[in-house]
């Protein structure tokens, strides 16, 4: 999960380091701002999840990989296209992509860490 005002990708744009992960931005909530490169859309087969449909206007994460052909607006889905089952298997690397209120942003986090916990994934970061 990222949530930075960065205007370049935090991520190299290599496939084998990405591979197999869910990620989740929820900064870059700017058409110049990007936290997540090419790579990452290649991987999800062009599938990117979004919480609202402005998040085409609003967020270069999504804006730059359309301009520049990474991304088509056919393959992108709501988040609830992902959470009913949307997700091929397991291994599928995914991508979710939040510009909403803070309030959704906390839901879904909070979804997300008690499904990872329930499953034994992740890992706890002390601040």
């Amino acid at each position: 999960m990222t949530a930075t005002p960065s205007r370049s990708p935090l991520f190299p744009d290599d496939e084998k380091l990405l591979a197999g992960h869910a990620f989740t931005g929820i900064g870059s909530y700017l058409p110049e701002m990007r936290e997540y490169p090419d790579a990452l859309f290649r991987l999800t087969g062009g599938d990117v999840y979004v919480d609202t449909p402005h998040a085409l206007d609003e967020t270069g994460d999504l804006i730059t990989p359309l301009e520049n052909g990474a991304l088509r607006r056919e393959n992108i889905h709501t988040l609830a296209e992902l959470i009913g089952g949307k997700r091929k298997k397991e291994s599928d690397t995914t991508f979710f992509k939040s510009v909403g209120m803070a309030l959704f942003d906390i839901a879904a986090a909070d979804y997300l860490c008690e499904k990872a916990a329930q499953k034994g994934l992740g890992q706890k970061v002390e601040f």
